[in-house]
């Protein structure tokens, strides 16, 4: 798979042009701006990825986002590089999925990326290429909080998971220290927490995370476990969003399961 976060050179008054997944973008620079347009099929599980500069079609205004930048100058370079999700993910597995007392598995769970589009470090353009709809996670109105739902199914298996351009696979083990089966229906993935990696074939990962339920059944701590557990030869493209807590991560399964 063709890596399209990396450094491009274009051609001044050009309109160079990307297809990442579902979003398909255009952008020229001339003197004192910089200019995008975009598009995004319906289908978020669309596959293709190409780059041409300059591009043998120009965008149409009629059915594309646009949005221009004024600056003191403008250079030749543009670096695209991907970042995850600014909320947490809820992902479901395939189906219910129970887990008896003091047994652990690992779900791989996919979710979209954010593209950044930054011109001699300043940073012009942030998007995710495919906007997931919006979810609410929480017992009530008061204690829940806003997240994104993913489209994807949690599932016990990566090679279950098509690797795709536009988004990010994430390792999770759960492990239930409790005597009673957990049974799990969704998870919420604290994305904005995470790093994001890429593998020499061009897929993005994300650290592995640890969820473990407590003896009480009622609490479960999360562990960020890096990079370590990734496929060979996997760097870090991103940091996280946020700054982990400090404190243990201890976090409710009313918030973490539901």
């Amino acid at each position: 798979m063709e890596m399209w976060w990396r450094e491009y050179e274009l051609s001044a008054n050009a309109w160079a042009r990307w297809q990442i997944g579902p979003l398909l973008l255009f952008t020229r620079y001339g003197p004192g701006e910089w200019e995008f347009m975009w598009h995004r099929d319906p289908d978020p599980m669309a596959s293709s990825s190409s780059f041409s500069s300059p591009s043998p079609v120009e965008p149409d205004p009629e059915d594309h986002e646009s949005r221009r930048y004024a600056l003191r100058q403008t250079s030749a370079l543009l670096n695209l590089r991907p970042r995850l999700a600014d909320r947490p993910v809820i992902a479901r597995p395939a189906s219910p999925l129970h887990i008896p007392p003091n047994q652990e598995t690992t779900l791989y769970v996919s979710t979209v990326v954010w593209l950044n589009a930054l011109s001699e470090d300043i940073v012009l353009l942030e998007m995710p290429i495919h906007r997931p709809s919006d979810t609410w996670f929480g017992s009530d109105t008061i204690s829940g909080e806003l997240c994104y739902a993913s489209r994807t199914q949690a599932r016990t298996s990566s090679d279950l998971l098509n690797h795709l351009p536009h988004r990010a696979i994430t390792p999770i083990v759960i492990v239930n220290e409790a005597g009673t089966p957990l049974q799990v229906e969704q998870l919420r993935v604290p994305v904005p927490f995470l790093s994001l990696y890429a593998s020499p074939e061009g897929h993005l990962w994300t650290e592995s995370i640890r969820l473990a339920r407590g003896a009480d059944s009622t609490e479960a701590s999360l562990e960020l476990l890096g990079g370590g557990s990734l496929p060979a030869e996997c760097q870090r493209v991103a940091e996280p969003r946020e700054a982990a807590p400090r404190h243990s991560l201890v976090r409710s399964f009313s918030r973490l399961f539901d």
